[in-house]
């Protein structure tokens, strides 16, 4: 239990990372027109966002799994 207590802020902190980048989402196309930014451009940042978080959550997995999640999480951050 205590444990699981000293993590608990690392873990608040990644979700709210995570909580950010589902904001972006929605946000970006508001922005994008105050930008006067094609469509086509804030959907491929969306896009590119998503792929390279689907691309590399496999290598964080393994890496977490091997050295520990507590030092991961505190790298990622």
């Amino acid at each position: 239990m205590n444990k699981q207590i000293k993590l608990f802020p690392l873990l608040l902190a990644s979700m709210l990372c995570a909580a950010t980048m589902q904001i972006f989402a929605v946000v970006i196309g508001p922005i994008s027109r105050a930008l006067s930014m094609p469509e086509w451009q804030s959907g491929l940042m969306v896009t590119m966002a998503g792929f390279v978080w689907l691309m590399t959550s496999r290598a964080w997995g393994i890496k977490s799994d091997r050295l520990g999640r507590k030092k991961i999480l505190l790298w990622a951050l």
